[in-house]
């Protein structure tokens, strides 16, 4: 039946009193009555007729009356999806008309469609994607609509995945190799970088071999004269440091790129994303490699000027955290100095209206705070150990910056939320002290409901973190910001216990985080068993 044209199948399918509208989509026949010509009637369907079958009745109605229809096309892909994920051999009896039914549909509706067809990626064998792979390829090269090509950009990826070792080399790879000459567009060649990330994540497991030129085709698009193809060669070329049985020579020619790349590139976003990737793949890369692109990633941040490109350096702004963790251990104390003072200007960083907070280099010290604490804590120490007073180190500097009053809410909220992580890392040297105090006591009487929200979550770390041990003396006691209360864990500061219940009374039109800091206060005190 699902072979028939729908004129043949109308007056069957009219007859049959099991027949039932499809409401489901609304498909239109469009049919003339033959007593009331120029009417249409709805399309009705048995609906023993499911799968494949119904997929080519709606494909060729699409095709035959030129039914740009994106309910139609949807209905038409998830019925193929569902089939053809159980058994993907039947994809092939239904290929022309889907190919047909493409070629009198707009880019919205493919756009919308061919999701559907990527996800026979997930069939039962990679038969789905390497009947559909050419067709992808060459549909791309027609498409014109942005949202369209990057559907069936999409597509090609997801199958790269999939497809046999020949087909990836015959087509995928000869693809990205044909889109990432300096004679395409820009987008064209930034595909080709995605390809070639696609390619190398294929080849990670040591089954797939690195297809001819690769190498040398890395090594064009990171030199190409755009910052936007540059940026997105990052990944391909990070990765392939990673890829097993790489040629001695050619790694050490792509260590020398990265390198280069991150303290050289005229774009200092790309510099960002070179970073980034670096810090990503930190660990799997060996120890020459490690200090070879420590030392560039360094170098970097030595010469970024944030009040010149703040736009440009969001990228290294963003990643300060990652590169504090991983590079810890190949930086000096002056190298190290120098990353704490990038912080501390980040954290001083002007809060201009004409720039939205999520793209302020402060936005990004608020999230990092907890790294940094980890990372300037040695430095910390060893600061008031030598007489330095608390509020004059860097860390005290930052972590007063970010939760000022002045600061904006969203920021505070950010310092609230991983306040617990600074003082349970940096320990009682700094918990204990006014800085540290003050800072809780101010995220406590905010008046935003943002910020004590995100306090409420762990305030019972909070105060763990702030109960001074028993063992110290009464003298001791008297030095540190009090007047205390003593229970059996320690002495918790009294002040810190009062701002939390008038915080508590404050919330009573917000029941949510007034419900999450009694939790914490009660996690607390079954914990502490006050005297």
């Amino acid at each position: 039946m699902g072979t028939e044209s729908l004129g043949e199948l109308w007056p069957e399918l009219q007859s049959d009193a099991s027949c039932n509208l499809i409401s489901e989509y609304q498909y239109e026949k469009r049919v003339e009555s033959s007593q009331e010509p120029r009417k249409t009637k709805n399309l009705q369907l048995d609906e023993s007729i499911q799968g494949i079958e119904r997929a080519s009745i709606i494909l060729r109605d699409i095709k035959v009356n030129n039914l740009n229809s994106d309910f139609r096309m949807v209905a038409a892909t998830r019925e193929i999806a569902d089939e053809v994920m159980a058994r993907p051999k039947a994809l092939k009896a239904v290929f022309s008309a889907l190919k047909g039914a493409f070629t009198v549909c707009d880019s919205v509706v493919k756009s919308a469609a061919i999701p559907f067809l990527v996800g026979l990626k997930n069939a039962s064998s990679p038969y789905p994607s390497e009947l559909l792979l050419p067709w992808f390829m060459h549909s791309l090269e027609n498409a014109q609509d942005a949202e369209e090509q990057i559907a069936w950009q999409d597509g090609i990826l997801q199958f790269t995945s999939i497809v046999s070792e020949k087909m990836l080399v015959d087509h995928v790879w000869k693809l990205a190799q044909s889109s990432g000459w300096m004679t395409e567009n820009v987008d064209s060649r930034t595909f080709s970088c995605r390809i070639q990330t696609a390619i190398g994540k294929r080849c990670m497991d040591g089954k797939t071999s690195l297809p001819p030129k690769f190498f040398d085709v890395l090594k064009y698009s990171m030199s190409d004269i755009h910052h936007a193809v540059r940026y997105s060669a990052c990944e391909s070329v990070v990765l392939f440091l990673t890829l097993p049985s790489i040629k001695t020579r050619q790694y050490e020619d792509i260590v020398e790129v990265v390198a280069k790349v991150i303290v050289e590139d005229s774009d200092v976003s790309v510099q960002g994303e070179a970073i980034e990737q670096v810090l990503e793949n930190f660990h799997k890369l060996d120890g020459a490699t490690k200090d070879t692109l420590a030392n560039a990633i360094l170098n970097s941040y030595s010469h970024i000027n944030l009040d010149e490109i703040v736009d440009e350096a969001i990228g290294h702004c963003k990643h300060i955290g990652k590169a504090m963790d991983h590079l810890h251990s190949c930086l000096d104390e002056a190298e190290k100095e120098m990353l704490m003072q990038f912080f501390l200007k980040m954290t001083m960083f002007s809060e201009d209206n004409s720039v939205m907070i999520t793209s302020n280099p402060k936005y990004f010290a608020a999230y990092n705070l907890p790294a940094f604490a980890v990372f300037a804590k040695k430095k910390y120490v060893e600061d008031v150990r030598d007489g330095v007073s608390v509020n004059q180190t860097v860390l005290a500097k930052c972590f007063s910056a970010l939760h000022h009053t002045d600061t904006h809410p969203i920021l505070r909220a950010m310092v609230a939320k991983g306040l617990h992580e600074v003082l349970a890392s940096v320990g009682g040297r700094f918990s204990y002290t006014s800085c540290a105090l003050s800072g809780v006591m101010s995220l406590l009487v905010d008046t935003d409901i943002r910020v004590l929200s995100a306090l409420t979550e762990n305030f019972h770390k909070v105060i763990r973190a702030m109960v001074l041990p028993l063992t110290l003396t009464q003298r001791d006691i008297g030095a540190m910001a009090g007047p205390f209360k003593k229970c059996k864990a320690g002495f918790v500061p009294s002040c810190v216990l009062h701002r939390t219940l008038a915080a508590i009374q404050r919330l009573h039109d917000h029941w949510r985080p007034q419900r999450a800091l009694l939790m914490n206060l009660l996690v607390y005190f079954l914990n502490a068993a006050w005297l």
